[in-house]
């Protein structure tokens, strides 16, 4: 039993740690994207509002990328960890459950940080009164077929489609 309660006080942290990290990252990226587009500092108080809004959509609605919402996903990791450790049978067999609960956290959390900086860069975008985006790709030979068919298009800001899957490496920048 007290394996689930420490169990619980760990996911609550690590939710807690990733949504003030989240934040962090938000108004890092808007602020380099907003002073790259305008050539000079949004005012601090107008992110933090932004930032307020983005999250309140962003950590409760399901996500286009991920297609759940992040607050579901918290909860859903940490049910899954509790499950497979009480499932598993030996030391052995808890440490892989347990290793294998680390990796599932690590990648969510790595899905939200790409959405979270994405999403920054197009509202500060936006807000600096840029109306169309390029879609780049990194221009490998790791880019899949329908980043490929994006690379070089434009998009009105409105109307960017959503990357076409999680780990995408794509990014767009202003045009002017």
């Amino acid at each position: 039993m007290n394996v689930m309660v420490e169990i619980d006080t760990l996911y609550a942290k690590l939710d807690h740690d990733n949504r003030n990290e989240f934040k962090k990252l938000f108004r890092g990226r808007y602020k380099e994207m907003y002073l790259f587009c305008k050539d000079k500092e949004p005012q601090d108080d107008t992110i933090d509002e932004l930032a307020e809004m983005y999250f309140a959509g962003l950590l409760t609605e399901p996500n286009d990328a991920t297609l759940y919402a992040y607050d579901t996903e918290v909860y859903r990791k940490r049910d899954r960890a509790k499950e497979a450790i009480r499932a598993a049978v030996g030391k052995v067999k808890k440490q892989i459950e347990l290793d294998k609960a680390i990796r599932y956290w690590s990648r969510m959390t790595t899905w939200y940080t790409d959405i979270v900086s994405d999403g920054a860069a197009l509202q500060a975008m936006k807000d600096a009164g840029i109306e169309r985006v390029r879609w780049n790709t990194q221009d490998d030979s790791k880019v899949c077929g329908d980043c490929d068919e994006r690379h070089g298009v434009i998009y009105p800001i409105d109307s960017v489609p959503r990357k076409p899957h999680l780990g995408c490496r794509c990014y767009l920048t202003p045009v002017r």
